[in-house]
Order: structure tokens, then C-alpha cells, then sequence
């Protein structure tokens, strides 16, 4: 057996169901309802202490949500005894239960229950739950063996260890000291209940608040089985005790939007503060902050001066400033002039990468215009604009602005240093790490009327405070949302039809009803972020906001989603790589003994110049089965896939995809997921159009199924022309056909051959001499191949460095075609091995009616 499961519910049905389930997935599980918790409890707790087998059992109690509201519930029954301290608890969470679960803010929760589900659920997802926890319990059993414990705030935080200290029903005290020499709080437990804390200037739960606020340091615990004897401060339970602190570090962290900075004075503007805001926040806590307010005093004596702790006074001044009691100062923040490199002294990102940093330090110091452009380190192209070192724009994938800046951030994050490694392969690691994450900047271009001032970039202002103000507000969003959980941007929200008074009250509040617009339009959180025109941060605070007040609620199950995966030899246009139901693997590059990933090392320009002083040709090599695996295995926990590849005669990336989606047929992470892999037979953009018309018909809520046969019956009426502007870089090998009789003369005298695919082979289907003669062909092929020149069309114009000759295809295509859209690319290295630097091609298929 696995283990044994306990289950408390009311609900007989949903108890002899569970029952059953966890008994078939091979655990010995045993319901109860509330009327049976006495026979539970006994046999949880035998006469004498448990025995070393009883110990050691791997046991687990499931529980309705409802019931941990109780101080004297079941639950705290068993934490205050040491035999059963250690059991424990995975909640089911429903209703107004779910506000305890909301977003991943469960750190409170966890001291109380080691895990949640909230309904509805899946019987696997709380498997998966049932697992995690024991194993964290099992690992929080070993500090039974010792009196004290402890680590660094880097490595255990201080829930952790207010969870162990309650699991394992410790008394004693716990200390946070920084330096090491300097006790900055304590911390005393009662068989494992906190009762009191203190600081050198608060004492009791404002204490243990202004710890949590704390960053860095050292918690030890010092154990005293007989007591402490400490007056008890703290009546409240550890798990209400964590959640209101977790809500008011949220809450807090929001007072840093909303001011320019910390040394601004905040000015009242109503001193009628209403009954449910007095309420919540207390008469004499309120009294405290209006009172130093009133003294003209900065928000960063208020934090200190209040008597109250920084999370809690930041909270309080959250909500004045929010209940429209007080204001911020009323010139908005402008963009500060840059502070000389040598007076300023900022204070150091924790999370951000400092070769990020740097980089842009370097454009502000050393005045710059241009653009900043990134290595891959994420699947998300990137870029911040400089105008005589002001940062002034920043895009990410489809998203613009401060949002997209603050992004680039969590794009590159703070990561642990490497192992030590042998000389050569940590040189090698150390050169690849350079080729990723480094930033490559471009200057713009020189204004020949007026060299001291460049071009400007033809670019919205979007940002515009100043960048340290940026850096510490970014670092902030990266360090909150790097603690959530990733499963809390996929949960579903509704507008919860009871609070429609609550809702109306809220017009005035613009941003609050412009999130809820979004839940309306979008549901998921994670599709809210994207469409949001905030940061992440801000959304998903009011969203949070919002689900505290009971605006909103979990909304129904969303049908998983569905991923379109290809490779960079689809061409796809820029703007569709950042798509956000498509991911396009690189494909990898091999000249002169070197390997470059398309894409992120090597640009299609310098593609084409090393390719020009070639000796040998290139060789394309696809994404392996292990980058494929990995690859699924992410996606597959939440969304669909339908791959879709370039002739396989060419490339062989569609043979190691189905290879890898075959490994997951009988043991996919999630039940029912469905993978298909597709050989389109087509090359470059022509691939791509099917790319690009499966990634509209899935937003579309499409099937996989439907998909797959939707791009299969489009396949064969895809056709593509392309022109080499030379015959030298066409291929020898035995997949490339010559058709009719071709001399050698022809490679003298500078004909172009046409080219296009047959088979899924790339063919050679005839020889012009001329721009304007093969600009004539191509457009006598495209007519030719159409049964109906008017006829609706989806096109597709890819060049390499022949932008004049794909803006003439595009007037053609215009002029003599029914286009319904016409998407325009760049040739990838592919095609581009095969045609060389100057090609244009055509890609089209007629409308298919759905």
C-alpha cells in the first residue's frame, strides 16, 4: 500500500467516491463524516505513544475546507498533540473556502494544511497532491530527531519554519539574527502554537509582521520541551495568524505604484473614513496614520513611526489611499534626467540579472540611441529602445511598454552559479552562457544631415521613469510572482452573480472594472495578464483584490488549450513567433566545424555572409528527440499539441517530433491529452501558412482532430515558386531533381533558376536570364497553377535580402489575385542553403471552406 488516507466529509457521496477512487490507485483509505471524528481521533492516538511502525506510516487526512475555519476543529485537535502533529491534511476547498486558495497565496494555509484541491477537481490532481505532501511530510519528520533547527532566509523562509515548528509540535523560541552577532527578533512557540514575538520596538503579532518583512538573515530555533513560559501575546491561530500576513505584504507591496517614492508626502483629502475600512483596519491603528500624515511626515517615517509594523502600516496607507481619504502627490512622476554615473548609488536588483542590468546602464551612461536586442533566453523575442540614453520603449513578444520591460526581467533572473567543472567544458559552458544571454545593441543610424544626432527610431514613447525607479519596481514584480505558484495563472474566474451590488459600487473605480471587463472577455488569469494594459503585478493584484471582496469566483473549467509547434524552417513572420499558442524550436546551423542555433546565434544576415565565403554548404540539422520530449512534457500538463514540420524528405525534425509524441501515447501527464504531428511535405513559408491557419482555427476552439484534418486537406493545394538569384548554392544531393536539359553554361551567364516542390522534394522547373523576365514567370506560374484567378487566397512573399523584388511580388499579388491576407518573411536557413543570399519566393493555397 501506498499509504493510509483519511477522509472527513458530510457528503457521502463525494466520501464513498473518494473512497473507492483511492483505494483503486492503491492506497487503504478509509471515510468518515463529522459524527465519526471521535472513533478517528481515537485510533489516531492509541493509549501510550505510537508505536515506530505507526510512526513511520505514511498517513494523510483528506478534509472538507469548511472545517478549518474552526479554532477547536479537528484539525487543531491534532496539531496541539505531538503523537499526531506530524498527519498531514489536504483540504478541499470550495465556495468562500476558495479565498484561501486563490492565486497560489496559500502560505498561510500551509501551516495549517500541507495542501489543497479546489472543486471542482480532478480524481488526478489530487493524487498528485496526496504525493507531495506526504513527501513533505516524511522530509519535515527528520527534524523530530533534533532539538533545534535552522538555515538561512534564503533557504527556509519563515512560514517554513513556522510549519516545521508546528508539524513537529515544538516549544521553544526562534530567532532571526542579521548579522549573525545581531538578534533581529524572536519568536516563541508553545507545542508548536505561536504566542508571542518580539522586536527591539514591537511586540506580539505586529512583531512577528515586521519579521516577516524581513530579507535577509539567519532563523535558528532553540528548542525548550517544558516551556518557555512566555506571557501569551497571540491569541489568534498560526494559520489566520500567516494568511493576514501574506494578504498584507501583497497589499503593501502595492503602496510602491502608487507613489513616486518613499520620501514623498502625502496630503488628506477627506478625514470621513468609512465604517468597513474602520472596521477592518482598527480606529487606533487608522488614528495612528492620519495622525503623522497630518505632520507633513514622508511615507518613509510613516512606515517607521507608526508604532505598527512596515507591512502593516503599508497596508493601512493602501487602503486611504484607495478609499480616496488621502492622496499622492499631485504632479505625476515625470521622467527624472539622468543622475550623473558617479553621484548615484542605486541599490542592486536582487532578482534581475546583472548582465542585463549592466547592458542597460551601459546605454544610459554612455548616452546612446538605438536599439538593445537579446540572445534566447526565453522563447519570447525582446527589445528595449535608447534616445540619447533614455530608455523610452520596450517590446515582448506582443507586448509593449513598462508590462514588456518588466518581463524581459523575469526573462532573465538571478540564477544559481555553476558546478565546478572540469577547465574545458566549463570554458565551453562559460562561452555558450556569453552566445544566450547577452544583449547585442544596435546603433541607429547616422543622420548625414546632423551627425551629432542620429536617426531616431520611429517608436512610441512608452517608458518613461527614470531606470533606477524601474529596476526597483521590476525587481519587486519579479520576486512576488516568482513566489506564486504556476498553476495560479491558469485558474478560471467568473463575476460572482451575488455581488452585483458590490460590482456597482465600483464604477468609479477604473482600473478595478476594467480588470473585470477582462474576467468577462477572457476567464483564465493567465490570458487576463496578457490582454491586461498594466503589468502583470498590478492585474493580478486587483484580480486578487477582487477575489478577497467576493466580486469574483472560480469559474468553470476551461477545455484544455491547444499548442502549434514548429521549427524555424517555417519562416514564420516575426510578429506570429511571439504567438501565444505557438512555439517554434530553432533549428540548428553547422559551417566551418561550428554549430549556430537560427534564430538567437545566428541572424539570416550573417547566415547569408558566411555562407557566401563557404567553401562547403551548409548543413541543417533538426531539434532531437530529447529537445522534442522535453518540450511536450511541459506542454502537454495543460494544453493539446499539433506539430507541424517541413518535408521530411528535407528535414528530419517531423521524424524526431512523432518519435518523442510517441513516447508520451501511453503515459501522458495529463488523461485524455492529445498529440498530432503533421509532415506538411512543404518547405519555408509554405509551412508556415499552416502554421498560421492552424494557430487561427485553435483560437477559434477547434479540435486537435479537426485541426489535423483541416491542414491535411489544405496540403495538397499548397504551392511555392521561388527564384535563386544564382544556380551556385543549388544542392548535388539525390533529393534535389533537375528537370529537362541543363548545361553548365547556364551557371556562367547569370540565369536564375525557379524553383519549387514536388513530392516534397525541392525541384529546379525552369532557367530565365533577367529580373524582368523571371519577376514574369513566377507571376505566369502563380496564374497557371489557380483554376480561378479570383479565386480567395491565403499568400505568403519570404525574401533573402531582396526586398525590392518581394515588394514587386506583393503589387503583383495585390493587382491580379484576390488575396484575403498576405503575410510577408524573411527565408531561413532551410531554404536559404539551397537558393542562397537574394531569392524571393511565393507561398499560397486557396480558401478551404471549414
Amino acid at each position: 500500500m501506498k499509504g493510509r488516507v483519511n477522509i472527513i466529509t458530510d457528503d457521502p457521496i463525494m466520501g464513498n467516491l473518494l473512497e473507492v477512487q483511492l483505494a483503486d490507485a492503491g492506497f487503504e483509505a478509509e471515510y468518515f463524516s463529522s459524527d465519526g471524528l471521535p472513533a478517528l481521533y481515537s485510533s489516531l492516538r492509541p493509549p501510550g505513544a505510537l508505536s515506530a511502525e505507526k510512526e513511520k506510516e505514511r498517513m494523510l487526512i483528506i478534509s472538507e475546507g469548511s472545517f478549518l475555519r474552526s479554532e477547536k476543529g479537528f484539525h487543531c485537535q491534532l496539531r496541539q498533540h505531538p503523537d499526531t502533529a506530524g498527519i498531514p491534511f489536504v483540504f478541499l476547498m470550495s465556495g468562500s473556502d476558495a479565498v484561501l486558495s486563490f492565486g497560489g497565496h496559500t502560505v498561510g494555509l500551509q501551516t495549517a494544511a500541507d495542501g489543497y484541491v479546489c472543486k471542482p477537481f480532478k480524481t488526478e490532481d489530487l493524487l498528485v497532491q496526496i504525493e507531495s505532501v506526504m513527501h513533505a511530510a516524511a522530509e519535515a519528520r527528520t527534524f523530530r530527531s533534533r532539538t533545534d533547527f535552522g538555515a538561512e532566509l534564503s533557504q527556509m523562509s519563515l512560514y517554513d519554519a513556522v510549519r516545521i515548528a508546528e508539524l513537529n509540535c515544538k516549544s521553544g523560541e526562534l530567532h532571526l539574527c542579521f548579522p549573525p552577532e545581531n538578534i533581529r527578533g524572536k519568536i516563541f512557540f508553545d507545542r508548536g502554537k505561536l504566542i508571542a514575538a518580539q522586536t527591539p520596538h514591537l511586540v506580539g503579532e505586529e512583531a512577528v509582521f515586521s519579521l516577516i518583512g524581513e530579507e535577509a538573515g539567519r532563523l535558528d530555533f532553540y528548542g525548550n520541551e517544558t516551556g518557555d513560559g512566555s506571557v501569551r501575546q497571540i491569541r489568534e491561530s498560526n494559520t489566520a495568524l500567516m494568511l493576514r500576513a501574506s494578504s498584507m505584504s501583497l497589499e503593501s507591496a502595492k503602496l510602491y505604484y502608487r507613489i513616486a517614492d518613499a520620501d514623498e508626502v502625502l496630503s488628506i483629502i477627506s478625514r470621513h473614513i468609512p465604517p468597513e475600512t474602520v472596521k477592518d483596519c482598527g480606529k487606533k491603528n487608522l488614528e495612528s496614520i492620519m495622525m503623522l500624515i497630518a505632520k507633513g511626515l514622508p511615507v518613509r517615517k510613516i512606515l517607521t513611526d507608526a508604532g505598527l509594523s512596515s507591512i502593516r502600516a503599508g497596508a493601512l496607507l493602501m487602503r486611504l489611499i484607495d478609499a480616496g481619504i488621502v492622496s499622492a502627490a499631485s504632479n505625476p512622476r515625470a521622467a527624472a534626467p539622468n543622475p550623473a554615473p558617479a553621484a548615484e548609488a542605486p541599490k542592486a536588483p536582487k532578482f534581475i540579472s546583472a548582465v542585463l542590468t549592466d547592458a542597460l546602464r551601459k546605454a544610459r551612461d554612455d548616452k546612446m540611441t538605438g536599439v538593445l536586442k537579446f540572445g534566447k533566453n526565453s522563447q519570447t523575442r525582446s527589445a528595449v529602445y535608447f534616445e540619447k540614453g533614455q530608455l523610452i520603449h520596450a517590446w515582448h513578444g506582443r507586448v509593449w511598454g513598462k508590462k514588456s520591460l518588466y518581463r524581459i526581467f523575469q526573462d532573465h533572473v538571478v540564477e544559481h552559479e555553476p558546478q565546478k567543472q572540469e577547465p574545458r567544458k566549463h570554458e565551453r559552458n562559460e562561452s555558450r552562457e556569453r552566445n544566450e544571454k547577452n544583449p547585442v545593441f544596435r546603433q541607429a543610424q547616422q543622420n548625414p544631415e546632423n551627425p551629432e544626432n542620429p536617426v531616431i527610431f520611429p517608436v512610441p514613447v512608452t517608458v518613461r521613469e527614470d531606470m533606477n525607479v524601474l529596476f526597483a519596481d521590476g525587481d519587486n514584480e519579479v520576486a512576488v510572482l516568482s513566489r506564486l505558484r504556476s498553476a495560479s495563472f491558469d485558474k478560471m474566474l467568473a463575476l460572482n452573480p451575488e455581488a452585483s451590488e458590490q460590482i456597482a459600487a465600483l464604477r468609479d473605480r477604473r482600473g478595478l472594472v476594467y480588470v473585470m471587463g477582462l474576467v468577462q472577455q477572457y476567464g483564465a488569469v493567465r490570458e487576463i495578464l496578457d490582454a491586461s494594459g498594466m503589468t502583470d503585478l498590478q492585474t493580478y493584484k486587483h484580480l486578487l483584490y477582487l477575489f478577497q471582496k467576493g466580486m469574483l469566483i472560480p469559474g468553470p473549467e476551461k477545455k484544455a488549450g491547444i499548442r502549434i509547434v514548429t521549427d524555424t524552417g517555417a519562416d514564420l513572420p516575426a510578429d506570429m513567433q511571439g504567438a501565444a499558442n505557438i512555439t517554434v524550436l530553432p533549428l540548428s546551423i553547422m559551417m566551418y566545424e561550428k554549430t549556430w542555433k537560427e534564430g538567437s546565434d545566428i541572424t539570416n544576415e550573417d547566415f547569408y555572409r558566411i555562407m557566401a565565403d563557404a567553401e562547403m554548404p551548409p548543413q541543417i540539422l533538426p531539434p532531437s528527440e530529447a529537445d522534442f520530449h522535453r518540450l511536450f512534457g511541459k506542454i502537454l500538463a495543460q494544453e493539446d499539441i499539433l506539430g507541424v514540420f517541413m518535408s521530411s524528405d528535407i528535414c528530419k525534425a517531423f521524424h524526431h517530433a512523432a518519435a518523442a509524441a510517441g513516447r508520451y501515447q501511453n503515459k501522458s501527464p495529463r488523461p485524455n491529452a492529445r498529440l498530432e504531428m503533421i509532415d506538411s511535405r512543404l518547405l519555408s513559408l509554405g509551412t508556415g501558412l499552416l502554421v498560421m491557419e492552424a494557430c487561427q482555427k485553435a483560437a477559434a476552439g477547434w479540435s486537435v482532430e479537426k485541426l489535423r484534418d483541416h491542414i491535411l486537406r489544405i496540403i495538397p493545394t499548397v504551392r511555392i515558386f521561388a527564384a535563386a538569384d544564382t544556380p551556385k548554392y543549388l544542392p548535388k544531393e539525390k533529393r534535389f531533381q533537375r528537370e529537362g536539359p541543363l548545361s553548365r553554361i547556364r551557371d556562367i551567364l547569370g540565369i536564375k533558376p525557379i524553383l519549387t516542390l514536388r513530392d516534397g522534394q525541392l525541384t529546379a522547373i525552369d532557367f530565365v536570364r533577367g529580373t524582368e523576365n523571371t519577376r514574369k514567370l513566377l507571376g505566369e506560374l502563380i496564374r497557371e497553377s489557380l483554376s480561378d484567378s479570383k479565386m480567395p487566397i491565403t499568400a505568403g512573399i519570404m525574401h533573402s535580402g531582396a526586398e525590392a523584388e518581394a515588394a514587386a511580388m506583393r503589387r503583383f499579388l495585390e493587382q491580379e489575385l484576390n488575396c484575403q491576407h498576405i503575410y510577408m518573411s524573411h527565408i531561413g536557413a532551410a531554404l536559404g542553403a539551397c537558393c542562397g543570399p537574394g531569392a524571393v519566393a511565393a507561398a499560397f493555397f486557396p480558401a478551404v471552406s471549414d
